[in-house]
Protein backbone atom coordinates (compact mmCIF):
# COMPACT_ATOMS: atom_id res chain seq x y z
CA UNK A 1 0.00 0.00 0.00
CA UNK A 2 1.74 3.13 -1.44
CA UNK A 3 0.23 5.43 1.50
CA UNK A 4 1.75 3.11 4.38
CA UNK A 5 4.89 2.71 2.51
CA UNK A 6 5.23 7.07 2.37
CA UNK A 7 3.81 7.40 6.20
CA UNK A 8 6.36 4.69 7.77
CA UNK A 9 9.28 6.79 5.86
CA UNK A 10 7.92 10.44 6.60
CA UNK A 11 7.64 8.96 10.72
CA UNK A 12 11.57 7.82 9.70
CA UNK A 13 11.99 11.51 8.55
CA UNK A 14 10.32 13.46 11.25
CA UNK A 15 12.24 11.73 13.69
CA UNK A 16 15.56 11.75 12.96
CA UNK A 17 17.71 14.25 14.64
CA UNK A 18 19.44 17.84 13.04
CA UNK A 19 22.90 16.08 12.70
CA UNK A 20 25.35 16.70 10.11
CA UNK A 21 25.41 13.52 9.02
CA UNK A 22 22.98 11.03 10.94
CA UNK A 23 19.86 12.66 9.20
CA UNK A 24 17.04 11.95 6.86
CA UNK A 25 19.13 12.34 3.89
CA UNK A 26 21.92 9.52 5.14
CA UNK A 27 18.66 7.79 6.09
CA UNK A 28 17.55 7.90 2.03
CA UNK A 29 21.04 7.34 1.06
CA UNK A 30 21.74 3.77 3.36
CA UNK A 31 18.27 2.44 1.68
CA UNK A 32 19.41 3.24 -1.75
CA UNK A 33 22.68 1.97 -1.54
CA UNK A 34 21.11 -1.13 0.61
CA UNK A 35 18.67 -1.66 -2.93
CA UNK A 36 21.94 -1.80 -5.29
CA UNK A 37 23.72 -4.39 -3.15
CA UNK A 38 20.36 -6.67 -3.02
CA UNK A 39 19.97 -6.76 -6.92
CA UNK A 40 21.20 -9.30 -9.17
CA UNK A 41 21.79 -12.39 -8.10
CA UNK A 42 21.03 -11.93 -3.99
CA UNK A 43 17.70 -10.85 -5.44
CA UNK A 44 16.74 -14.07 -6.28
CA UNK A 45 18.44 -15.60 -3.13
CA UNK A 46 15.73 -14.04 -0.61
CA UNK A 47 12.37 -13.97 -0.41
CA UNK A 48 10.09 -11.10 -1.71
CA UNK A 49 9.14 -10.19 2.06
CA UNK A 50 12.78 -10.51 3.15
CA UNK A 51 13.86 -7.76 0.62
CA UNK A 52 11.50 -5.67 1.68
CA UNK A 53 11.67 -5.54 5.54
CA UNK A 54 15.50 -5.56 4.71
CA UNK A 55 15.11 -2.13 2.52
CA UNK A 56 12.84 -0.41 4.86
CA UNK A 57 15.01 -1.35 7.93
CA UNK A 58 17.93 1.06 6.63
CA UNK A 59 16.28 4.01 7.35
CA UNK A 60 15.67 2.96 10.94
CA UNK A 61 19.57 2.40 11.72
CA UNK A 62 20.04 5.76 12.62
CA UNK A 63 17.35 6.90 13.68
CA UNK A 64 17.67 8.70 17.14
CA UNK A 65 21.35 9.10 16.59
CA UNK A 66 22.54 12.28 18.77
CA UNK A 67 25.60 13.00 16.39
CA UNK A 68 28.33 12.29 18.35
CA UNK A 69 30.45 9.55 19.69
CA UNK A 70 30.56 6.83 22.10
CA UNK A 71 33.09 8.62 23.77
CA UNK A 72 32.21 12.13 23.90
CA UNK A 73 28.94 10.68 25.06
CA UNK A 74 30.78 8.83 28.16
CA UNK A 75 33.04 12.01 28.73
CA UNK A 76 29.30 13.77 29.67
CA UNK A 77 27.94 11.07 31.40
CA UNK A 78 24.81 11.16 28.84
CA UNK A 79 22.16 9.11 30.36
CA UNK A 80 22.54 6.11 27.51
CA UNK A 81 25.87 6.01 27.99
CA UNK A 82 25.20 5.36 31.50
CA UNK A 83 22.85 2.73 30.92
CA UNK A 84 24.67 1.24 28.46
Amino acid sequence: DDVKLKRYLCAFEANYNNCLYHNPMHAADVMHATNYLLMGPVANAIPPEELLITLLSGPAHDLGHPGVNNMLLIKQQHPVAVKY
